[in-house]
C-alpha cells in the first residue's frame, strides 16, 4: 500500500487523496500530476510495494548491518524473509539489493536509494539476474558472483550468531 513516506523515498509526493486512498501524485521536482489508474501510477505503486518489503525487513537488515541496538534475535522483525533471500542462491543478489536500499535509506542518501530501487524494480518478476546491480550498489570491486555469496554468508552469520 502506498503512503506518503514510501512515496517520498521513491521520489514522489501526494497531491490528493480520495476516500482515504491516494488519488494523485507527482514527482518531487515536477508539477505534472499522475492520476490513479495510469500506467505510471501503477508503476509507482509497484515501487512502493518493493519499499514496503524493505520496511518490513528493516530491523533485520539494520541488525545485520551493525546499525541497530542489540535485540533478541527471536524478535527481529523481517528476519525470516531476509534470511530466505540471503540463503537461496538465485535470490542472494536480490536480498543484497534490499540490503543496499535500506542502507542508503537509513543514511538519508535518497538519490542512491532510488537508483537501487530502480535496479531492483527492473528485474522484479522477470527472472533478471541482479548480480551486477548488487555488486555496483554495494561497491564490491570483484565482479565475481562468489563475492556476493560470501557477503550473504557473513550477513547470515551476524543474524544467527549469539548476542554478546
Amino acid at each position: 500500500m502506498m503512503d506518503a513516506h514510501l512515496l517520498n523515498v521513491a521520489g514522489y509526493r501526494v497531491i490528493s487523496e480520495q476516500g482515504g486512498s491516494i488519488a494523485c501524485i507527482a514527482r518531487e521536482d515536477e508539477s505534472h500530476i499522475i492520476r490513479k489508474g495510469s500506467v505510471v501510477f501503477e508503476e509507482v505503486e509497484r515501487l512502493c510495494g518493493l519499499l514496503s518489503n524493505v520496511s518490513y525487513m528493516a530491523e533485520a537488515i539494520d541488525f545485520a548491518d551493525d546499525a541497530s541496538e542489540e535485540i533478541e534475535k527471536s524478535g527481529i522483525k523481517g528476519k525470516m524473509q531476509f534470511e530466505h533471500l540471503l540463503s537461496r542462491g538465485h535470490l542472494v543478489p536480490t536480498g543484497l539489493l534490499y540490503f543496499a536500499l535500506r542502507r542508503f535509506e537509513r543514511r538519508g542518501d535518497f538519490m542512491k536509494a532510488r537508483a537501487v530501487l530502480q535496479m531492483l524494480a527492473a528485474g522484479d518478476g522477470n527472472d533478471v539476474d541482479h548480480s551486477n546491480a548488487a555488486m555496483l550498489a554495494l561497491n564490491i570491486d570483484s565482479f565475481e558472483v562468489s563475492a556476493l555469496h560470501e557477503m550473504a554468508r557473513e550477513l547470515l552469520q551476524k543474524l544467527n550468531s549469539p548476542l554478546v
